[in-house]
């Protein structure tokens, strides 16, 4: 039972990991190049707006 499991675990591991390498490499892309100041105005504030 342990066994299947580790097997499901790095069988969904090996599906999931090329989608989470992107992910990493686009947020370190735009933490690089995006200004703080540009996201902090688009993504800062209160209400809804900023969450959509």
């Amino acid at each position: 039972m342990i066994a299947q499991f580790f097997i499901a675990f790095r069988d969904y591991l090996i599906e999931v990991l090329p989608f989470l390498a992107i992910g990493l490499l686009l947020s370190g892309l735009i933490h690089e190049f995006v200004p703080g100041g540009l996201v902090e105005r688009h993504l800062g504030g209160r209400g809804i707006k900023p969450l959509l």
